[in-house]
């Protein structure tokens, strides 16, 4: 068992002799990717967070916009209904006028 121990950390030792730099290496490089990959993220972010905020912008103007054309409809609408209203009054007032008249 103890041949088996003195094998490994040989073994081992001599990996970190042979692979030590290259590792090194390579987990600076994985350490640098990652900032990276941090950064841009973060910056991604940010202008995703912008570009929703310049749409929900957009959409609310011209829902506002519809809502004040429809608005500006329905009280033509409405205007029209009461001037039919008076009219048909009118008429009705007309009509009575000559029936009583005979």
């Amino acid at each position: 068992m103890s041949d088996n121990n003195n094998e490994l950390e040989s073994l081992s030792r001599l990996r970190e002799i042979i692979f030590g730099e290259q590792l090194t290496k390579l987990e600076e490089e994985i350490k640098n990717l990652s900032s990276e990959n941090r950064v841009s993220f973060e910056r991604l972010s940010n202008e995703l967070k912008q570009l929703l905020e310049e749409k929900e912008e957009s959409f609310n103007k011209l829902l506002n916009e519809q809502k004040e054309a429809f608005d500006k409809q329905f009280q033509q609408l409405a205007d029209s209904k009461a001037d039919s209203k008076k009219l048909a009054e009118a008429l009705r007032n007309i009509a009575d006028s000559f029936d009583n008249k005979d």
